[in-house]
């Protein structure tokens, strides 16, 4: 009984070895403390609905500075027209194609609606993944930004670091244009890192270890003969 209440004990923590991932900023150009931005500028986002603005999405690359799976995507919007029930944005992260445009969607948060209206130190808003889709360290990815309605009027903030990247517009649907270097956004990007190699082969490893004295501690009870009384 010993054995087994040892046994016991291990194994859930092997299980914490292997699933306790630590939660990393992959990339941010939020200031700090506080993730503050730039609550007087910011890149319009436009529904088809609003002459004579034209339909406008946004989007900025970034540089991935730490491997591992999708955790939570943070980012300064705000409502352009202060109709915050038809703000609504979608907003994506995607792959770098060839051209430095956007490419493949890695994951989109659809109907995302805006804090506040431009203009006001609005909360920063959180999305957590669901896919958790991995990025690489040293890849570059784009975060884009379009219009979830037709009326939809909204303003992504710039970051107040200085920090410039490649810009990208469409003025109609996935048609993204190149625009050179430009203010980007006010987001960060956490991910859940990899396991090292050695800390998943030992939490894979240690548990059918563990295991195998108490199984065959079982089998041999199991299959030995019992003396029965005449």
């Amino acid at each position: 009984m010993r054995t087994l209440g040892k046994l016991l004990f291990l194994i859930p923590a092997l299980v914490a070895l292997h699933s306790g991932a630590q939660t990393l900023t992959s990339y941010t150009t939020l200031g700090q403390p506080g993730d503050t931005y730039n609550t007087s500028g910011g890149w319009l986002v436009n529904g088809s609905a609003n002459p004579p603005e034209p339909f406008v999405g946004e989007a900025f690359a970034f540089t991935a500075t730490a491997s591992g799976y999708l955790n939570q995507l943070n980012l300064a919007i705000s409502a352009g027209s202060g109709n915050l029930a038809s703000d609504l944005a979608n907003i994506s992260i995607a792959v770098n194609k060839s051209g430095n445009l956007p490419g493949t969607t890695l994951e989109s948060f659809l109907n995302v609606p805006c804090p506040g209206q431009f203009g006001a130190d609005n909360p920063i808003t959180s999305l957590t993944s669901i896919v958790d889709p991995f990025r690489q360290s040293g890849n570059t990815y784009w975060l884009c930004v379009v219009a979830a309605l037709p009326s939809a009027d909204i303003v992504v903030n710039q970051n107040s670091l200085g920090v410039l990247a490649p810009q990208t517009q469409e003025f109609s649907p996935s048609a993204w244009i190149a625009r050179g270097n430009k203010s980007t956004f006010a987001f960060d990007v956490e991910v859940s890192e990899v396991p090292e190699p050695c800390t998943t082969a030992l939490a894979a490893l240690g548990i059918p270890v563990l295991l195998r004295p108490l199984v065959r501690r079982f089998h041999f009870d199991f299959c030995k003969p019992r003396k029965t009384k005449a």
